[in-house]
């Protein structure tokens, strides 16, 4: 793996204080802090959509940015539900056989798996 020195073409400045005029991009290691700062770096979606109709943790995911579907998970109790995304919205799915949480999930929304598990015990179903 390249270092930053090797991409950016500098080596990381150490300083005591974070510098007053630091300039976008710009990267230094804060001794006294023991931090590695950046500046420029912003946080914050990079599209909203609209919120699950059921709010709950641990739920699968799968699919795509106009065709996804969000299983499972934990409400609580744990949860059968599944909710299908279609780009702008959620709409209710069918439920699932059994419910438990975290489940790892992968697939299309048409042919989704969700594997694994918790519901008081590890699950190794699919």
């Amino acid at each position: 793996m390249a270092g930053y020195n090797e991409i950016k073409g500098l080596r990381v400045k150490y300083l005591s204080a974070d510098p007053a005029n630091a300039e976008n991009g710009q990267v230094w290691y804060n001794s006294t802090t023991g931090t590695l700062r950046v500046l420029g770096i912003a946080t914050g979606a990079w599209s909203s959509g609209s919120n699950v109709i059921t709010q709950r943790l641990n739920g699968s995911a799968s699919g795509i940015q106009t065709a996804a579907v969000y299983a499972g998970g934990n409400a609580p109790p744990y949860s059968t539900a599944t909710e299908e995304y279609n780009g702008t919205g959620f709409e209710v799915g069918g439920n699932m056989i059994d419910s438990r949480d975290p489940y790892a999930g992968f697939g299309t929304l048409t042919d989704t798996v969700t594997a694994g598990g918790y519901d008081g015990s590890n699950k190794a179903e699919s």
